[in-house]
């Protein structure tokens, strides 16, 4: 993520908006923003078979099981604007599953789309 070109962009829309960039409270908010967008856009380099690891393991069950109120971030890409929200997954196990920690560290993979129905 190169974050010079994001610092210098965010510096150029908030003088294209008539901000004056060298005022106080807007000195560091350059800065600030890239360093947002790198927690936002995380998904895009993390590696997923390094999120999963060894936590798959063998279950003697086949029952349905929901996953609930895990909170996600992202970026609208159509706005680029971050929003927050909970999702729920519901897991239907059969030989094989996937340890729970490790369902909202996939959600945080997903790289940042559009997830809201109005765009």
């Amino acid at each position: 993520m190169d974050l010079d070109t994001i610092e210098h962009s965010v510096k150029d829309i908030l003088e294209a908006i008539g901000e004056d960039v060298d005022r106080e409270g807007l000195l560091k908010t350059p800065h600030r923003v890239a360093k947002a967008y790198t927690e936002l856009l995380a998904g895009y380099r993390m590696d997923p078979r390094e999120l999963i690891n060894e936590a798959v393991f063998t279950v003697g069950y086949d029952e349905m099981v929901i996953v609930r109120d895990i909170e996600f971030y992202s970026m609208c890409e159509h706005h680029m604007l971050p929003f927050i929200g909970r999702c729920m997954w519901l897991i239907s196990r059969r030989t094989r599953s996937l340890a729970y920690p490790r369902f909202p560290a996939l959600w945080t993979f997903s790289p940042p789309t559009c997830r809201c129905r109005n765009a």
